[in-house]
């Protein structure tokens, strides 16, 4: 019996070290410095998105607000260790850095905006009638979806657009706001000998020209950038210099490509040896498919001599605004077919790369392009006034009830009685462990069950019925992104003032007796509360938020704290 108890109050202790390892591991384990999330103009040849900046003209980085404070005195030659090695940028006395950043060493817990702020942008769309508004009002929220962006709200005003959002979520702002126009096309590489040149396409060939920065195509003038019309298929010319010119064949844009909803997940990541491979399936629209087929008809096809792999000698060129997002390699078997679905996939050596590119692509293929431009107007932090104070609720009644707990129920229980404020500490506890690492709640779960089975404590229908709907919220908690909002505390303060009175409530009842009584009302009441909070957290929004807080140490409270407290309790 003394190796049953100190098996599950052991259990326990584990789970609280391992919430308070996971609440100071930011702190313990992660580097300096900040990662680059956008830049433009001054030093972008220099400081690349995704880079780690660790010091500035001498000057050890901590975090991003040390960055910003550092970057506006910067004048002239300045040295940045990039990456762990040193660069040098030039940066003009008229100008100054276009810089966002974001800090390597974040907070275990995601603290929501509407109790520590963030920042907040305004943006102005270029056309501004009521319906291209409400269109981009729309797509942004479903890209906000697709990027599982919890801490960032997105509404209208005054024919503008506010986004608020947190740190910790600010640098996907880029992805989120981009018009969203995505192609793919293969890229004909045409070199030039005496400025003349040919390529072939759809079973056919065509004359190039180089007249100075334009080319002539079949004996018409055309220029850089400039879109035409070849057999059906939309081209146009990257770039044209004496050696060769770029040709690029459109065969789709966002508008041809739909997720492959026959597929449970219609996106893919991979672990690969030397990085990851991400995978978005698509399929394509029938002129899309029509333009596949005219596009590589004519192509050569290249067979690897070791694998025996075959590979169209151009491959498909994902842009996303203009600009290159992915090359991907194409099935030589493929070669002159009108294909239905296509694979859309890429190898990158870093995961949070891998991730992004997915995200990005996938999210723009389901919103698609935004109807209009977004120009930002403002940028400027968002404060919150007395956000951190609403700790002091939860917290001062927890204390409240530290105290009124055992003396109500000293007199029956003795000492025994301390065990309510205890266990009620250690479930918080491990409430902000699953919060920095929601995998956690599984751990919590089961240790439940063990726990109640060893007690005795499920019985009848009642209970599987409880135990199912606190399944199912487990479930839908660790699909979810959490955040520690004002909400959160407003759950965690119902579950303080909840669990505290129902426990004295079942100490005075089992001092008079009521033993029976007491089993059938404690089961019926969890159900009760375990389907409405269930219901509220599917409903969303703060709801969900609270309800979230709620369940997490309801889910403690049902499957441990009231077993091993039944158990003190019958003893006397």
């Amino acid at each position: 019996m003394k190796s049953s108890r100190n098996f599950e109050y052991l259990s326990i202790t584990i789970l609280v070290l391992i919430s308070l390892f996971l609440l100071s591991s930011p702190y313990l384990l992660r580097g300096r410095g900040v990662r680059v999330v956008s830049i433009s103009g001054v030093c972008e040849d220099v400081l690349t998105p995704g880079s780690i900046i660790t010091e500035v003209a001498g000057y050890q980085i901590s975090d991003e607000e040390q960055f910003y404070s550092l970057i506006k005195k910067l004048k002239g030659p300045t040295t940045f260790v990039i990456n762990y090695n040193p660069r040098s940028c030039y940066i003009p006395e008229d100008k100054s850095l276009n810089i966002t950043v974001t800090s390597l060493r974040k907070s275990a817990l995601r603290l929501g905006i509407d109790l520590v702020g963030g920042v907040r942008y305004v943006y102005e769309p270029q056309e501004t009638s009521e319906s291209i508004l409400k269109e981009t009002l729309w797509k942004l929220k479903e890209r906000k979806k697709s990027w599982e962006l919890a801490n960032t709200e997105i509404r209208s005003f005054d024919g503008k657009i506010e986004i608020v959002t947190g740190k910790d979520e600010e640098e996907y702002l880029p992805f989120l706001t981009k018009k969203g126009e995505v192609e793919g096309g293969f890229v004909f590489n045409v070199e030039l000998e005496n400025d003349k040149g040919k390529f072939d396409f759809n079973e056919k060939t065509y004359e190039i020209e180089r007249v100075d920065d334009k080319i002539k195509i079949n004996g018409i003038t055309r220029e850089v950038n400039e879109k035409f019309m070849l057999d059906g298929v939309e081209f146009y010319v990257k770039n044209v210099s004496s050696n060769g010119t770029f040709l690029i064949g459109k065969v789709f844009d966002e508008r041809d490509l739909k997720l492959v909803e026959s597929r449970l997940n219609p996106t893919r990541l991979m672990r690969q040896r030397g990085g990851y491979v991400f995978v978005v399936y698509t399929s394509l629209s029938e002129n899309a498919s029509r333009n596949f087929k005219k596009l590589t008809i004519s192509q050569e096809v290249n067979v690897n001599p070791l694998t025996g792999e075959s590979l169209l000698a151009n491959p498909l060129v994902i842009f996303v605004d203009g600009e290159e997002l992915m090359k991907v390699p194409m099935n030589g078997k493929n070669k002159g077919l009108e294909v239905k679905e296509l694979a859309l996939w890429s190898f990158e050596t870093n995961k949070e790369e891998a991730v992004r590119k997915m995200v990005l692509l996938s999210s723009l293929i389901k919103s698609g392009r935004l109807p209009t431009d977004l120009i930002l107007q403002e940028k400027e932090p968002y404060k919150v006034e007395d956000g951190k104070s609403l700790f002091l609720i939860p917290c001062s009644l927890f204390l409240l009830f530290s105290i009124v707990s055992p003396l109500s129920l000293m007199k029956k229980y003795k000492k025994d009685s301390l065990i309510v404020p205890l266990l009620i500490l250690c479930s918080i506890i491990i409430f902000f462990g699953i919060l920095s690492f929601p995998a956690l709640i599984v751990l919590v779960f089961m240790l439940g069950l063990i726990i109640s089975f060893r007690k005795e404590w499920l019985s009848g229908w009642l209970s599987v019925l409880t135990i199912f709907f606190l399944f199912v919220s487990m479930i839908g908690i660790l699909m979810k992104r959490l955040i520690l909002g004002v909400a959160s505390i407003y759950g965690l303060t119902t579950f303080i003032i909840y669990s505290f009175i129902s426990l004295i409530i079942i100490g005075l009842k089992l001092r008079r007796g009521e033993m029976k009584k007491v089993y059938g009302n404690l089961w019926k009441s969890s159900l009760i509360f375990a389907v409405i909070f269930t219901c509220l957290f599917f409903i969303g929004g703060s709801l969900a938020e609270f309800s979230t807080s709620f369940l997490i140490n309801f889910i403690f409270y049902t499957t441990i704290i009231i077993p091993l407290s039944l158990e003190k309790f019958k003893k006397v």
